[in-house]
């Protein structure tokens, strides 16, 4: 028996690689040979990947007809940005079953893991960025019970509260930091305050509940480590700190954490085209996270599920999601909620359903929701307005509002000017010159040379 993307249940690739392509293309992404050129030669923009923007409709025909067994390198990294299915490797891929995957997330395995950032080699390695179904059963063992747990600790020099307190204080200033900032400004300073914590947590001693709580800051602060990585396009590095930040929420007993950190990695996903781990990652949180989430947390979650499902398509399912997340949000006492979840707001659900419906090229809805994203967020959250921004100047440019769309990029480029370090924003306005210059490449060319003064961290896997 084979999937819906001609993979067999034990997961071999049955059918020939075009067949699987024109599959994901018509039944997943419901997109015509033209769509997905387009969306090609925009990811082909967003990855600086110039020999990318060439793609016909005739080469796509190729692929699928099998004419063409093997796409360019070039093509093979924009496929993989966009989820696609992609051609066996040339060699077969070997993956180890020295390690049951369950034992892989006991304490002592995941304390092994984050010993490794403590190495020097962590800077100098490459991280694979992966995607479909491969990302998304990274999370599968988070739904198991932790198989041991932390317990006392009597070697080293004594922590207590207080110390974990001090650690969660510094870890909220970072997030709020961003807000503002960017991930560019902060990510030295975070991996920093990471390898601190993991010291303590491998060589101090504590009590079983202090222990806990530790695992949780080192969560929040390798999720947070995994979100700066994803600000500054170092994707594959991202999902090492994401699963870093999963098992230190497995080891805390913490689904709160865990759901917050998937519900990143969901974020994460979807903005790079692939909603097939975006939803994975949302429905696990969920199910993980049943019967012990926060109304506004739960409320995050399930606008992470409906942009997943915008991105592949489900518009109705896209909307019950949003529909629920907008209930709980309403439903939510802030003063009960946990401090990282400040950030979500009715105006960042906005900002999120508008860039969905974006997805599904739905420029009209989209400019709706985002322009309300815009006028509610306040000026502590610099980042976000930009990005806000630069979707909403997107969004219009495909609903044939060019002048209007050339003066909302110019207000995101004004946030940019203020110091404001973040690749994704970057990368949201190199989409939409990308977009603009089909309608009006002199518009389009002078937005570029003013991003072009913005240094930009090389798109990396």
């Amino acid at each position: 028996m084979t999937g819906p993307l001609g993979m067999a249940d034990d997961g071999s690739e049955e059918r020939p690689w075009g067949e699987r392509l024109r599959t994901w293309r018509e039944d997943v992404k419901h997109w015509s040979r033209a769509e997905f050129r387009d969306e090609v030669v925009a990811a082909a923009y967003r990855l600086g990947e110039h020999r990318g923007q060439q793609l016909d409709e005739r080469l796509i025909g190729r692929w699928e007809s099998g004419d063409v067994l093997r796409p360019q390198s070039v093509y093979r990294r924009i496929l993989a940005h966009l989820g696609a299915p992609l051609p066996p490797p040339t060699q077969p891929l070997i993956v180890s079953r020295t390690m049951d995957p369950v034992e892989a997330w006991g304490v002592r395995t995941n304390l092994h893991m984050l010993r490794t950032e403590l190495g020097d080699d962590v800077k100098r390695r490459i991280f694979v960025a992966q995607s479909g179904p491969a990302l998304a059963g990274l999370a599968n063992p988070w739904l198991l019970d932790p198989i041991d747990r932390v317990v006392d600790r009597i070697d080293g020099r004594r922590i207590g509260h207080a110390t974990v307190t001090d650690i969660e204080t510094i870890t909220a200033a970072r997030q709020r930091m961003d807000d503002v900032l960017g991930g560019g400004t902060l990510l030295a300073a975070v991996r920093e305050d990471l390898r601190i914590s993991i010291t303590l947590v491998t060589r101090a001693s504590y009590s079983a509940e202090v222990g806990r709580r530790l695992y949780s800051v080192i969560g929040e602060q390798a999720r947070l480590a995994s979100w700066f990585c994803f600000d500054t396009g170092r994707h594959g590095l991202s999902q090492h700190y994401t699963q870093m930040a999963l098992r230190a929420a497995h080891s805390a007993e913490d689904r709160q954490v865990g759901a917050n950190v998937l519900g990143f990695a969901a974020a994460q996903a979807a903005l790079s085209g692939d909603g097939i781990a975006a939803e994975a990652f949302s429905r696990t949180a969920l199910a993980g996270g049943r019967g012990t989430l926060t109304p506004a947390v739960e409320a995050a979650t399930y606008t992470r599920l409906g942009s997943a499902r915008a991105r592949l398509g489900d518009l109705p399912g896209a909307a019950a999601a949003f529909e629920t997340a907008e209930e709980l949000l309403a439903a939510s006492d802030p003063e009960e909620e946990p401090d990282w979840i400040y950030w979500f707001t009715a105006d960042d659900l906005h900002g999120i359903v508008g860039y969905s419906y974006l997805f599904a090229r739905e420029p009209g809805t989209a400019i709706h929701h985002l322009t309300q994203a815009v006028d509610g967020t306040s000026e502590e959250f610099t980042r976000d307005r930009a990005f806000w921004l630069g979707k909403t100047a997107t969004a219009q440019v495909l609903n044939g509002d060019l002048d209007e769309s050339r003066h909302t990029a110019d207000r995101a480029l004004e946030l940019l000017d203020g110091g404001l370090s973040s690749g994704l924003v970057v990368e949201v306005l190199t989409e939409f010159c990308g977009i603009l210059r089909a309608r009006n490449p002199r518009a389009a060319a002078d937005v570029e040379e003013r991003l072009a003064t913005y240094a930009r961290t090389p798109r990396q896997a």
